[in-house]
Formats: C-alpha cells, sequence, structure tokens
C-alpha cells in the first residue's frame, strides 16, 4: 500500500477573543483635575442655618453670624497597572508574520484592561452608595415597579434626574424587558446603542452588565454621573522598536487611575441587593 503524508496548514487570519467596550467611561465622573498631581483635595461648604428675621433686634437681624464652615475630602490615586510581551522577529517570522505590535496592544487593551477598570469602577461606585435597599429576588412582576421606586427614592434626596444611568444584571434585565408594566414606557430593549445602552426607562439610560461586573446579589445599580470622581490620569499604549537586547518589537502598556464617591453626593448612587 502507498504512504500518503497529509499537508498541515495554518492561517494567517487571528481568531481573535470576543471583546466589549466599556460600560462605564461614558458614566464616570471626570470633573476633577489630577494632572500635576497623585492627590486631590476637594471642598464641600457646609449649609447655613435659616433663621427668622428679627425685625427689632438692635443688630444680628439675620440671626447669630458664624463663620461658615467646610468639610474636605482627599483622592489619592493608587490603581498603577501595566503589562509588556515582546514578538521577536525571528519567531514571527516562521509564524507567518501573525503577530503586529500594534493590533495586540490594542486587543489586549480591550479584552484586559477595559473589563479591568470597568469591573474596578463599578465595585466601588457600590460600595460607595449612599442609598442600599435590600428585598425579594426581581421577578418580571416586580423589577419595573422597583426601579422607578429606588428613582424616586434618589429624587427625595434632591438627586437630579438628568445624568442618571441604570446599571443593571444581564439576568435582571431579561425581567425586566419581558415585563408587562414596560409597555408605554420610554425605549426599553427597541435598538441596542453603543456603549452597552438598551433603551431608557423614567429617563435613565439602560446598560446591561455581565453579572459577574456586579457584587454578589446586586441586581442593579443607579448612578448619578456627577456622584463619582474617575479620573484616567495616564494611558500609555507604545511599540518599543528593537530595544537593546532583543531583535524584534516590545509592546508596553501603562494606565494610572481610580474611582472615588464624593461624600456629599452618595446619594447619588443606589444599590439594590436581592435576598
Amino acid at each position: 500500500m502507498s504512504t500518503i503524508n497529509y499537508t498541515t496548514k495554518y492561517s494567517p487570519l487571528i481568531a481573535d477573543r470576543f471583546k466589549l467596550q466599556s460600560f462605564t467611561d461614558k458614566y464616570a465622573g471626570k470633573k476633577f483635575d489630577f494632572d500635576g498631581a497623585q492627590t486631590v483635595i476637594v471642598y464641600t461648604i457646609d449649609k447655613v442655618t435659616l433663621n427668622d428675621y428679627n425685625r427689632t433686634a438692635p443688630q444680628s437681624r439675620f440671626g447669630t453670624v458664624n463663620e461658615l464652615g467646610d468639610t474636605k475630602q482627599a483622592m489619592t490615586l493608587t490603581q498603577d497597572k501595566a503589562f509588556t510581551f515582546s514578538i521577536d522577529h525571528g519567531v514571527n517570522s516562521d509564524q507567518l508574520n501573525i503577530k503586529h505590535c500594534n493590533e495586540q496592544l490594542k486587543s489586549n487593551w480591550d479584552e484586559v484592561c477595559t473589563p479591568e477598570i470597568d469591573k474596578y469602577r463599578i465595585e466601588k461606585w457600590c460600595a460607595g452608595a449612599g442609598i442600599t435597599a435590600t428585598g425579594p429576588a426581581l421577578t418580571r412582576e416586580n423589577v419595573v415597579e422597583t426601579v422607578l421606586r429606588a428613582s424616586a427614592e434618589m429624587s427625595n434626596k434632591f438627586v437630579p434626574k438628568q445624568n442618571r444611568v441604570l446599571f443593571i444584571a444581564e439576568s435582571v434585565y431579561i425581567l425586566t424587558k419581558l415585563s408587562q408594566e414596560i409597555v408605554g414606557i420610554d425605549t426599553l430593549g427597541k435598538e441596542a446603542v453603543s456603549n452597552g445602552v438598551v433603551g431608557r426607562l423614567d429617563g435613565m439610560d439602560i446598560v446591561a452588565i455581565p453579572d459577574a461586573y456586579l457584587p454578589d446579589g446586586v441586581s442593579f445599580l443607579i448612578k448619578h454621573k456627577d456622584a463619582t470622581v474617575d479620573p484616567m490620569k495616564l494611558k500609555t499604549l507604545r511599540v518599543q522598536k528593537n530595544p537593546p537586547g532583543i531583535d524584534g518589537d516590545v509592546g508596553e502598556c501603562r494606565f494610572y487611575h481610580d474611582s472615588f464617591v464624593l461624600d456629599s453626593k452618595v446619594n447619588g448612587l443606589y444599590l439594590y441587593t436581592a435576598v
């Protein structure tokens, strides 16, 4: 019998993994400037005490004069992350030159760094929520009412309705979309758009996020954009061409960031946990 030698062929196409855009970046607080500093101190001015005007008092008819006080909150960046890799020219030439440094930097940013940043921010936001509630597991019968009551509680604490977002676990979003109460309420699931937004409810963007991004048991988080400070001070992605000691390219990435809940705006975060 003749011997038949079959050929093995390697494809020049790369089987990339699935990746997601950032869920949090659009809703991160970016008002405060960390340029030139690791720590930023934010002042909050005390509220005044309201008095009755005294028309007959010989002086200080507006009330007792006291110096206007304040509190301060220090925010210090802690998250200084990095990665690196090399692509040897000899190895790459023996592999159909399938590895390109720029492409792999972008791919690893999307696959590794973006989820890390999202998870960190959401963890900090959940931990700093000023309004927390526990209740029954959400169902298609109660999910919409629960979200609306949460939004109303924020409004009752004077949190503006504008710039709120509802981060909801994917498994809970299914129930929301199937709820009979959703008919006629804004646009839910009508059309998926960028940044994971799947619709609107009570004036809020709805962002369905993987269940694993939320702490155990958490069904949803409502956030006002200005309740947090989420600086990205450095974001470096670069290619070192033939650095000393390596015949090839070296990819380097560094990002320096953090996330803080403002003490004066903790009620801009509402956390619901099912028990």
